[in-house]
């Protein structure tokens, strides 16, 4: 696999791993103390959060865009005419 696609991966399993370790987080939170009000919430988890999420967007699009560069490449297109059919 060529590099910038194995450090894009790594960036989308980052984001998902901080994503589950807010989410993580948030659960505790809500089980050591009850059910959070939307209203009294912590604003910094919240934009932790989102913030993780936007990553994990921002890389999953940079993933994309990575798999289109790469299929559009000539060489790749003159190696898979070399595969068989199935």
């Amino acid at each position: 696999m060529d590099e910038p696609v194995k450090d894009a991966w790594s960036e989308v399993a980052e984001g998902f791993a901080k994503l589950g370790g807010a989410m993580k987080d948030r659960y505790r939170q809500e089980s050591d103390e009850g059910p959070v009000d939307a209203a009294t919430s912590d604003a910094s988890g919240e934009e932790r959060l989102r913030e993780a999420f936007e990553r994990l967007l921002a890389a999953g699009r940079d993933v994309g865009q990575r798999s289109i560069d790469v299929l559009r490449d000539a060489g790749v297109n003159a190696q898979r005419r070399t595969l068989p059919r199935r």
